[in-house]
């Protein structure tokens, strides 16, 4: 992916396709595209939609333009739950998660390729199981990294955190998200996050009763500009001023 001269935002939601062929749509997208937890939205956003499998095609930018950029994971099934709670945001309706045969407390991991290498990134990453039925479990997880981060390298998604269930119709940081800061692509332009579900004995989830499978619903990432870049479109904007000037 060429170094971009502006914040370009990437949006996914996991949808109900068995392999990822990142299907892209405009606004009659599932997820109403207003709903970013990052940065605000708009109705003329694009969110790429696809499978919990390796997405081999170029994700969009938020306006439309191809990204370069694609991701792989090894979850190993895509819940559907068929509607979201009442007031709840469209994200929260599907979920790629680890298959309950292949046990509960395992770690899948995330990786976006077609990063600009030593570039950094805005990460967020939600996640929610919570509607009629399936609200007992919630998702609980511990979230990391080992690239370099401004932020800390873990992070606690807890859809049970205090004791009760979290509301889907809001984003809450360590609840239903999480929100890692200035992410730095590696040598290969790569991120990598590590998703473990949590231990019941593990006192950061102590509302939990039973353990929890990792899972993700969707994610957004931002490109932050290099200083040079940013200087650019300041000397830009002055050579503006200055023509309308004379």
């Amino acid at each position: 992916m060429a170094v971009p001269t502006h914040a370009e935002l990437i949006n996914y939601s996991f949808e109900t396709v068995v392999t990822g062929q990142g299907t892209v749509a405009g606004g009659t997208l599932a997820v109403n595209p207003a709903e970013l937890v990052g940065v605000t939205g708009g109705a003329g956003l694009t969110w790429n939609q696809g499978g919990y499998q390796n997405v081999s095609s170029s994700l969009l930018d938020s306006d439309g333009n191809a990204t370069g950029v694609s991701f792989t994971t090894d979850f190993t099934a895509l819940r559907s739950f068929g509607g979201v709670p009442v007031g709840g945001l469209q994200v929260f309706d599907n979920l790629a998660l680890i298959d309950r045969a292949a046990g509960r407390n395992a770690t899948a991991t995330i990786t976006f390729t077609g990063l600009t290498s030593g570039l950094a990134y805005d990460i967020w990453l939600m996640g929610g199981r919570g509607v009629s039925g399936n609200g007992s479990e919630g998702l609980s997880s511990t979230i990391s990294t080992t690239n370099a981060v401004s932020s800390s390298s873990s992070q606690i998604l807890d859809n049970n955190d205090g004791g009760s269930q979290v509301s889907f119709g809001e984003y809450v940081e360590n609840a239903n998200f999480v929100f890692f800061d200035d992410v730095v692509a590696d040598s290969s332009g790569e991120i990598t996050f590590s998703i473990t579900g949590a231990d019941s004995d593990d006192s950061n989830f102590d509302s939990l009763t039973a353990d929890s499978r990792p899972g993700l619903s969707g994610f957004q990432i931002e490109a932050i500009p290099e200083p040079s870049s940013l200087a650019l479109l300041g000397l830009g904007g002055l050579c503006v001023l200055r023509r309308r000037r004379g």
